[in-house]
Formats: C-alpha cells, structure tokens, sequence
C-alpha cells in the first residue's frame, strides 16, 4: 500500500485540527488508483456474495430472506436520515473540513442514531402487529437493527474523510473485511439454526468491524463541538445529496412494502432473492462513481473535462455491467435451480427484469454523481426521486396484474426512466453519452442470444457451463469488433496499460 496518499500533516491554526489531505491532490492518478482498489474490492466482494447467497439460499427459506428484506430496509433508510448527507457535504466542500465543523458533523450523526434507537425500541410491538405473517420474534428482531444503526454512524464521518483525500484502499480493504464478516456470521448461524436472526447478528458483526476499522485509519477525534451556524449552512447542502441516496435506498423498500401483495412474506422472499442476485454485478458503479465523485468535485468550471470523464466512466461500467446482466439474463433459467435450488424457480423472470433495470439505474448513478459533484443538487435529487417515484408507482400495481414477474417489469421500466431523467439534469454539465450505453448493451444483448439457445439445447450443468463460455467469447469478439475504442479508453483509464504483471505477460506473449 505504498502508492496510498500519505496521511496528511494536523493543521493548527486555530480552526482546524483536521487530518487534511495534501495540499495538492494528483486527481488522476489517485483516481486510477482508486478506481483499481475499488475494482478489485467489487470483485471479491461480489464473488463472496454470490459463495454466501448461494450457501443461505440452500440452506434458509424463502420467509427468512423476506424478513431480512424487511430488517435491511430499516436499517438503510435510518443510517441515510440519521447522517443527514453531512458526510458527503464535507467531502463535497472546496476547504478543508476545520475542528468545529467535524465535531459538529460527529455530534448530530451520533445525536441522532440515538433518537432513532428509542424510536425502534418503543414502535417494536406496534410495527410487528401491523405485520401479522411475520414470526413472533420479529419485535426484537427489529430492535436488533438498533447496533448496526450506531456502528454505521461511527463509521460516517471516518469515512467520508478517508473519501475526501481518495484513500480508497483502506476504504476498500475496511468494506472487504466487512463484507467477510458478515457471511461468515450469517453462513455459520443459519447451520446452527437460527433463520433470520443469522442475517441480524452478521449485519450488525459487519457495520461494527466497518466502524472499528474506519476509525482506526482515519486516526482522529473531533472533540465535541456544535455550531448551529455550521450545522446551517452543511445541511443545505447535505439534505438535497442525503434524499437521493435515500430515495435509491427506497427503490429496494418497494420489495418488502409491496411485495406481500404477490403472496405474503414468501412472495417478498423470492423478490428479495431476484433483486440480490440482479445486483451482484450492480455495485460496479462503485469502482467509477464513488472515485468520480470526489474527482468531478475538482473539476468544476471544467465541462469539456467532465464530460469526457463522464462517456469514459459509463464507457467502463457499461462494458462490464452489459456483459455480466445480459449473462445472467440469458441464463437464469438454468443458472436458479442448478446453482440455487429448485425452490427459487418462481424467481426467475423476476430475476431477468431486475437485471435489465439495474442495467440502465447505475449509468443514471454515474450521471447523478455528474450532477452533485457539480454542484447541481436539486437537479440530481429530483431525477434520482423522479425514478424511484416511478418505481413505487408502478410495483405495487405490476405484482398485482402479473405476480412476482411484476415486480421485476416494474424496476425495468423505472431503471429506463431513471437513465432519461438524469441525463436530463446533466443535460447543461456534460451530455449523456447514449451512444456509448446503446453499443454496449446491443453488443450483450447478441452475445446474450447466442448463449441462451446453446443453455436451452442442452441444459443442466453443462448447458450452463457451455452457455457460459459461449457468451464469454461472443462477448468478447464483438467488443473487439464493434467496441474497441471503448476498450481501449478503458484499459487505460484504469492504468492497466502500465501494469507491470500485463506487461510481462504480453511479453511473454510476443
């Protein structure tokens, strides 16, 4: 980790005591770097998520994955009002975060996670009894979300300043260990027999190692401090960035609010079972817009260059989002039962809607980080609310018509509109580069076709196995043939065209 930006020199001024960044940061090559740990963070967590759902999926039921649809929500939803975007205000600034204001900012994170907490403790009962197909535990089975509540606001604040000074390996180091944590906990209780209450125990083992973790890295104490006047003016900016990241929050609360309405607590199961699968290769966008934010917020008064890092940032998530979505959409028919279970059968064309919702909802998150990076809060906030305004529109309505295939038409067409409605905020910032999108879904879409009539010729595991490998190559050769520039520009911008491992195979290769 020796490329990792130095933890910056105390200022003492006066006013700050902050760990500041230095004082000139490299946004480029800190962004590739950030881009290649957050890359390799996506794919080993994704690759254990998928070992651990399948693991849970044989070994828990479809009511248990519905319960901690519920539990997840509340959870979600809380930490995102309880940090009020306060986080991402501070990193958004051009100054560096003085004493006052991270104290203030630690202050009304922890303020509130404890206000929530009495909250939850005293609705328990109330809430459960509104949910009568739920089981009997399920009262302290909410008031055990209280932990990972206040672990996630421990971790805010360290965190965001980690962000601000593009120190994404440790980020991406804290959130693998996390992430292990927690299917190691869920896999290990729900051998022993304890159904949900597996995925409450893991949740709050992983936000508590996230926390201990995050604060040991950013290494700081604010002190306790507040400032109405700061508290002001860091919340005008917050709340508009905070109500986004709550409203694609609540895209996934559709699932446990509405979901019943296709068959109770086993129907919002196998929809939560579809939407987890559909988002394995979903968090891509972290790689790109969790680094870009940061980066386009130093590229103000800058369009010709955010728009050419916004085409090259969706370019990279559309290559690798558009291969992984159309696989599964073409195989899901054989990739359920034989991976998962016969049990998750009804899922499946759930499972392939999803997929091509969240194909167009994380090029509009690109476009969304376009848009606060630059300071056009009230644009991305409304495109992002206008999406998932759709979604709650539609779904409830959609599974009632169509059942749990419903449910996943309703994300397909909400993802769509998403994509139109961000590209219409960024629209004077940097234009949406369809083109690029368009190339790369048509070129999975084929390679897709290909494998799907090789899976149904042959089926089980081999059909599977070959469909696989059908796709990879088709894949492959049509990006070669119709896509190369975007290739290209991709390889380089994630600096894998001065990899010395690359460079020595492709020497070994001439």
């Amino acid at each position: 980790m020796s490329d990792v930006p130095p933890p910056a020199t105390p200022i003492s001024d006066g006013d700050s005591t902050e760990t500041a960044a230095p004082a000139s940061l490299d946004v480029g090559a800190l962004g590739r770097q950030g881009a290649m740990a957050m890359l390799f963070r996506t794919f080993v967590m994704r690759l254990i998520t998928a070992l651990g759902t399948i693991i849970l999926a044989r070994i828990l039921i479809p009511e248990d994955f519905g319960v901690f649809a519920v539990l997840i929500l509340v959870q979600n939803i809380l930490s995102f009002v309880a940090d009020f975007g306060l986080g991402p205000a501070l990193v958004q600034q051009q100054h560096e975060p003085s004493r006052e204001e991270l104290a203030t900012v630690w202050l009304m994170q922890q303020g509130t996670w404890i206000g929530f907490a009495a909250i939850i403790w005293f609705a328990a009962p109330y809430v459960a009894a509104q949910v009568p197909s739920v089981s009997p535990d399920f009262e302290w089975q909410l008031r055990a979300v209280i932990p990972s509540i206040a672990f996630a606001m421990l971790r805010s604040l360290p965190s965001a300043m980690l962000v601000r000074v593009l120190r994404f390996r440790e980020v991406a180091s804290i959130e693998v260990a996390g992430h292990v944590a927690f299917y190691l906990t869920a896999v290990s209780l729900a051998l022993m027999g304890a159904g949900a209450w597996s995925f409450i125990a893991a949740l709050a083992c992983q936000t508590g190692i996230a926390a201990v973790l995050s604060n040991l890295a950013w290494r700081h104490w604010p002190g306790l401090h507040f400032s109405p006047g700061i508290a002001a003016r860091l919340l005008r900016i917050g709340l508009a960035f905070q109500a986004a990241n709550v409203a694609l929050a609540g895209r996934d609360a559709v699932v446990p609010l509405f979901g019943g309405l296709g068959g109770g607590v086993a129907a919002i199961g196998f929809l939560q079972f579809a939407l987890r699968i559909s988002q394995l290769a979903a968090q891509v966008d972290q790689i790109v817009g969790r680094v870009a934010f940061p980066a386009f917020s130093r590229m103000k008064d800058d369009p010709t260059r955010t728009s050419r890092v916004q085409t090259d940032s969706i370019a990279i998530v559309c290559l690798l989002l558009g291969g992984t979505q159309a696989w599964m959409i073409a195989t899901a028919p054989l990739l359920v039962p034989v991976v998962f279970g016969d049990q998750w059968g009804p899922a499946v064309l759930s499972l392939q809607l999803m997929c091509v919702g969240i194909m167009f909802s994380v090029p509009a998150k690109i476009s969304g980080w376009v848009a606060f990076g630059q300071g056009k809060t009230v644009a991305g906030m409304a495109a992002t609310v206008g999406g998932v305004g759709l979604l709650f529109a539609l779904f409830g309505p959609f599974v009632v018509m169509f059942g749990l295939a419903g449910g996943g038409l309703a994300y397909a067409v909400a993802g769509l509109a998403g994509v139109v409605f961000q590209s219409w905020a960024v629209r004077s910032i940097a234009p949406f580069p369809w083109a690029v999108l368009l190339r790369a879904y048509g070129l999975a879409a084929a390679a897709g076709a290909a494998s799907a009539v090789v899976a149904t010729t042959f089926g089980g595991v081999i059909g599977l196995a070959a469909a696989s490998a059908v796709f990879g190559a088709a894949y492959l050769v049509l990006a070669l043939l119709f896509a190369r520039d975007d290739l290209e520009r991709s390889w380089r911008i994630m600096g894998m065209d001065r990899n010395p491992l690359i460079a020595r195979l492709r020497q070994r290769v001439a």
